[in-house]
């Protein structure tokens, strides 16, 4: 939880270069799974 950031959602620490208007939509759907992985865990 110590790197939870203000939002609630954890830092992705990856991004696809190439693709940035597909990793602005996808890099909010890997939020929503590191928060869920998070809170089962």
């Amino acid at each position: 939880m110590k790197t939870q950031l203000p939002d609630g959602s954890w830092n992705i620490p990856w991004g696809w270069n190439d693709y940035l208007n597909e990793w602005s939509i996808s890099k909010n759907w890997w939020k929503s799974n590191v928060i869920i992985f998070q809170a089962i865990n």
